[in-house]
């Protein structure tokens, strides 16, 4: 079965062949190519986008294609001449199945107006990652009104603030939404990403598949014995979806009782930035830091490739994921596969991941207080909190496993492939 892959950015695997910069997200996706790597069942191809050239372009790396279609335009605009390029490709690679994942992008959209003109809409497949309709709902969440609507000195000149941010993500949800309203096969893992698409394509098929983690989070085990006692590990900040202005505000509660405490956060310092790029966002939690006489107590750590980010959570205390919106966050599932001991704001998916006070700890989103006081529940816990990450742990090696993972989503492309095939033979009888 000839399947192709529409993904959101360069992965690694071709990264490093063509000298390109690979995301550090979507590591899921790197994760399930390991999986089916081995199985012989499926000839996969990979489409990409790239700006190495203004043409498409094809290498093969260890038995895959990867289709570098040019991107010359932001990736959050839709590109009306997308469309073309997308039937051009699949005129030539014929694939059986056609599997896009996420829905994000507006490349999405055009790959299925690509699929509707080469009359393949029917073996088109969409794997939800977040649903940045829904996201930007719950974008400015627990800001304050001051935050939302201010501006800095980059903000005036880009004319931009935290409340146009928000609806430009709806404006990208726009595409996103049309994109699911004509798919007919959809692929989740969690009660929330089930129930928003069913809302918008309540005819589409939708099957249930797990992910599968990069492969060096399945080698390790964290031990409290190992660790940086009372560090925090905090793995995304660079918008307000991710709550890091939560996990400043609860962390001087922490600090009352453990004045050595650290917060580590991956990624660039966007506190940091000179006046002229500070955004809004950033300001505020500079603000944060600097008014609660946090800055001995917040480490940023810059971009963490997959053996760095693996690194820094078996060395912290415990992994903190203060989101206003998830699915269900790899991040999370990466800690809890390492056994660190997790808490994670009830959002989204989450609870789909991790069973509250027996695997981890939920909180109530908006209540960093509340954040606190699971944060000292697992410093207090010393060596015990290893009971909690080995459960963690078990659970997250089943959600996880990559064979049956893998096994899978092969069963839904054969299951997608057959109705198909059904389909046509019953119109030329």
């Amino acid at each position: 079965m000839k399947v192709m892959w529409l993904v959101n950015f360069v992965i690694p695997t071709v990264a490093e062949k063509t000298n390109s910069t690979a995301t550090v997200n979507e590591g899921w996706i790197s994760g399930m190519l390991n999986a089916l790597a081995t199985k012989s069942d499926v000839i996969l191809s990979i489409c990409y986008p790239q700006n190495l050239q203004n043409n498409v372009r094809n290498d093969f790396i260890q038995g895959v294609e990867y289709i570098g279609y040019t991107q010359t335009k932001d990736a959050r605009r839709y590109d009306p001449q997308l469309k073309n390029v997308f039937a051009e490709i699949l005129k030539r690679e014929k694939p059986d199945i056609v599997h896009l994942m996420g829905t994000e992008f507006p490349h999405c959209y055009s790959m299925v107006e690509a699929c509707i003109q080469e009359k393949i809409i029917s073996k088109t497949v969409v794997s939800i990652q977040g649903l940045v309709s829904v996201y930007s709902t719950h974008y400015l969440n627990a800001l304050p009104v001051n935050i939302v609507y201010g501006r800095t000195i980059r903000d005036w000149l880009k004319n931009e603030n935290q409340y146009k941010a928000a609806n430009k993500l709806k404006e990208r949800g726009k595409y996103e939404e049309k994109a699911i309203a004509l798919i007919p096969n959809v692929i989740g893992r969690t009660d929330w990403d089930e129930a928003c698409t069913r809302q918008l394509s309540p005819s589409a098929r939708y099957y249930v598949n797990n992910e599968v983690l990069r492969n060096s989070f399945y080698e390790d085990e964290w031990r409290y014995e190992n660790c940086e006692k009372h560090s925090i590990f905090f793995s995304q900040a660079t918008t307000p979806i991710k709550g890091l202005h939560i996990m400043l505000r609860a962390l001087p509660l922490i600090k009352n009782k453990y004045p050595d405490v650290k917060l580590y956060v991956a990624g660039t310092n966007i506190t940091e930035f000179p006046f002229y790029k500070i955004s809004s966002y950033g300001k505020y939690l500079r603000n944060l830091v600097y008014n609660q006489d946090l800055y001995n107590n917040v480490v940023f750590t810059g971009p963490l490739v997959e053996k760095e980010m693996k690194k820094r959570f078996l060395q912290s205390n415990v992994f903190v994921s203060a989101s206003m919106i998830e699915n269900s966050p790899n991040s999370v599932g990466e800690a809890m596969i390492l056994g660190l001991p997790c808490i994670t704001s009830d959002v989204g998916g989450v609870k789909n991941l991790l069973e509250h006070g027996k695997e981890g700890y939920i909180y109530q989103a908006d209540a960093p207080y509340m954040l606190a006081y699971y944060i000292d529940k697992v410093f207090e816990m010393r060596e015990n909190a290893e009971i909690l990450g080995q459960t963690a742990r078990a659970h997250a090696q089943k959600t996880h496993n990559r064979i049956i993972n893998a096994e899978k989503l092969i069963d839904i492309y054969e299951d997608i492939h057959n109705e198909n095939t059904k389909y046509y033979a019953q119109n030329d009888r």
